[in-house]
């Protein structure tokens, strides 16, 4: 029988105090009412969570209710994931912390996403490869020549 850690109320107040990340099962988070309705590409997320892993924690109150990180919350969830990396964070209003993550941010400038996109390209390079799960058919039907039994005419098989 495995045990399962679940911080209690004295665990979330230490993390809260120390500002430190801890794993929260997402079955015990709590969603209210949010103001984002359109989610964006869940299935990009998805991919980059799977590939590099969360890269920020979310945010909840002591209570465990979401604060922020709504979009992260659901990739994770819909990868199956049993539990997510958390903050505890001290705030008045929920609506507040809401605003706060999605609105009060600078996004890259098109000469930003230019550098970047460049950075990643000479970082991972042109990784076009072969694919080697197929023949070409002029393989294909070399081998099957190359494999076949001589029959001699009137012969009988």
């Amino acid at each position: 029988m495995a045990i399962r850690f679940v911080p209690g109320e004295a665990e979330l107040a230490a993390a809260h105090k120390a500002g430190e990340v801890m794993k929260i099962p997402i079955q015990d988070i709590v969603v209210g009412d949010r103001f984002r309705k359109d989610k964006g590409d869940i299935d990009g997320l998805m991919k980059s969570i799977r590939e590099i892993g969360l890269l920020q924690p979310i945010g909840i109150t002591k209570d465990n209710v979401l604060v922020f990180g709504e979009r992260r919350l659901t990739a994770c969830f819909a990868l199956g994931l049993s539990e997510i990396e958390a903050r505890v964070v001290d705030i008045s209003s929920i609506v507040e912390g809401e605003f706060a993550e999605n609105e009060v941010r600078k996004a890259f400038t098109p000469s930003e996403r230019l550098s970047i996109a460049e950075a990643i390209e000479r970082e991972i390079g042109h990784r076009q490869g072969t694919r080697t799960d197929i023949v070409s058919f002029a393989e294909k039907a070399n081998e099957l020549r190359s494999n076949r039994a001589e029959v001699k005419p009137g012969e009988r098989t």
